[in-house]
């Protein structure tokens, strides 16, 4: 007698799971993203790093990076670090991005593209020194949360113009920080790099050149030291 063996086969559910990390350089002519931009997002602590070299990937879609298209946690990132080597936020680079409350700009960036940081949570942005081009429209603008826009005094004509075309009253968000020995000075406080301003991260000193001490006097309204 012939026996019929039957054979179950068990169907494992396929779980698709959202890349957290990949390329964000400009897109070749096949559609694959340029290797010279890398990304990753960790999760514990909401923080989206890119690195590499050169330009960011731009878009005429809204959310067509490789972060926001398609992924479950973009509406999660809290913190965007920008590593040295980057120079160009692509057009709608984090847009939309709603949760990002800081952001790391780096000495090599030299442009900020259009809708790059629009609809975000952002109420502070230090400008790098190198940066040469704010673009920025009134129908196109810059963050409407931002309350403090720190520039070098040899980018204030830039920054001033962008925060008009975004229609904010530059007179109360634009903040000037000066380059004073190897370090930078705003609002009364020294910082070891541009990226801490505004930060925590200060130098708290406890001996102050002549100098040094009549600006954060003068800063907080204080009397100026005198002295022969």
């Amino acid at each position: 007698m012939k026996k019929l063996v039957f054979v179950l086969g068990f169907i494992f559910p396929i779980c698709v799971q959202a890349e957290t990390s990949g390329y964000c350089g400009p897109k070749d002519d096949d559609g694959n993203w340029g290797t010279n931009c890398e990304w990753v997002y960790d999760e514990a602590s909401k923080t989206l790093t890119v690195s590499g070299q050169g330009q960011m990937y731009s878009t005429n879609d809204l959310y067509d990076h490789p972060w926001s298209k398609g992924t479950s946690f973009y509406g999660d990132i809290e913190n965007i670090v920008i590593e040295n080597g980057i120079t160009d936020l692509g057009v709608h680079a984090f847009y939309g991005a709603s949760s990002v409350k800081n952001i790391s700009l780096p000495d090599s960036l030299e442009v900020i593209r259009l809708q790059s940081l629009k609809n975000t949570s952002l109420s502070s942005i230090v400008i790098p020194e190198n940066v040469t081009s704010i673009h920025a429209t009134s129908e196109w603008p810059l963050p409407s949360s931002l309350t403090s826009f720190y520039c070098s005094p040899n980018r204030e004509n830039i920054c001033r113009q962008a925060l008009e075309a975004s229609e904010l009253d530059s007179t109360k968000v634009l903040k000037i920080y000066e380059k004073d020995g190897d370090e930078y000075y705003v609002d009364g406080r020294f910082y070891e790099k541009p990226q801490d301003i505004g930060t925590s991260n200060y130098i708290k000193k406890r001996i102050y050149t002549i100098d040094e001490a009549n600006k954060v006097a003068g800063d907080k309204n204080m009397v100026k030291i005198k002295y022969r």
